[in-house]
């Protein structure tokens, strides 16, 4: 929950569909519920990296994280769970990303 300083924010039409996709993926494939499910996901790297790529420059600098969780929960648990689990795996990308 937000403090008196932070904005509300709300998920994107991407990080919901995408959370509805690992979801959706996790139930069809019969993935069993202790095990780990897992789903990349895309992201611009060029505003996470410091110091910052050249305005100028004209490339990729894309980084594909990994987001995990176990299939009970992510099968169980209200929608809000797997787009919450992609949002904090996706606020950890910085210029020391793995």
């Amino acid at each position: 929950m937000p403090n008196n300083n932070e904005e509300k924010s709300y998920p994107t039409t991407f990080e919901v569909i995408s959370a509805l996709t690992w979801i959706c993926w996790t139930k069809a494939k019969n993935v069993g519920p202790d095990e780990t499910s897992r789903i990349g996901i895309a992201v611009d790297g060029r505003h996470k990296l410091h110091p910052p790529m050249p305005k100028g420059y004209f490339g990729n600098c894309i980084v594909m994280p990994c987001v995990q969780s176990r299939a009970r929960d992510l099968t169980r648990m209200p929608l809000s769970y797997a787009v919450g689990t992609s949002d904090r795996r996706l606020h950890q990308i910085n210029d020391r990303f793995p």
